[in-house]
């Protein structure tokens, strides 16, 4: 449980990283004070402690647990995770599962097809209450997708999301890759823009 813990808290760290800050007073924002970020929802300084997965959650929140990680799923899955998660006073990070193949995001086919799903996401899922944040693919530098292509991909579909809802941080998920970080940095780098 703790070494799920803290690969949740390292996911968070990296959607502070990706997630830009928010003009609002309500919505989820990340605030820096005295060198400190402070994750902010709906004004409340909210610190999470997340598990990934839905199986067990009952326990999971029954221990300390405030949040829960997915892999993917539509909008009736995610509909049906988000109602737990309001039954039990969690948030979601919610998955949008991405190949680790390079091949993939060279195929203007499955880009289209996968924008349309994650449009259709965002627009069902943007005043969720107990969405946290948007978990953009999950360790696709594992495969061989750790290239520009991929990450410009990734960063279409945080702008994509950005443009529909304004109230959830998005972010991606990566292992400890520092030649993934860098790629990010580079080729999704508007990940981390407000949507002033």
């Amino acid at each position: 449980m703790k070494k799920k813990l803290f690969i949740f808290r390292c996911m968070l760290f990296l959607a502070f990283l990706t997630s830009g800050s928010y003009a609002q007073e309500d919505g989820i924002k990340i605030i820096e004070v005295n060198g400190k970020f402070h994750l902010m929802i709906d004004g409340v300084d909210t610190y999470i402690k997340g598990v990934g997965g839905t199986n067990r959650l009952d326990i999971a929140a029954a221990n300390g647990a405030n949040a829960f990680r997915t892999w993917g799923g539509n909008v009736e899955r995610a509909k049906r995770d988000l109602a737990m998660a309001k039954e039990l006073n969690m948030y979601v990070m919610q998955g949008i599962g991405l190949p680790k193949d390079s091949a993939q995001y060279n195929n203007e086919d499955f880009k289209t097809r996968t924008k349309t799903s994650v449009k259709a996401l965002a627009e069902a899922l943007n005043d969720e209450p107990n969405l946290l944040v948007w978990g953009i693919g999950n360790e696709i530098e594992h495969g061989t997708a750790n290239t520009p292509a991929a990450w410009k991909f990734v960063n279409d579909l945080a702008l994509l999301i950005k443009s529909i809802d304004r109230r959830h941080l998005v972010s991606t998920v990566i292992s400890h890759n520092a030649k993934a970080l860098d790629l990010i940095a580079e080729y999704a780098q508007d990940s981390n823009r407000t949507n002033e």
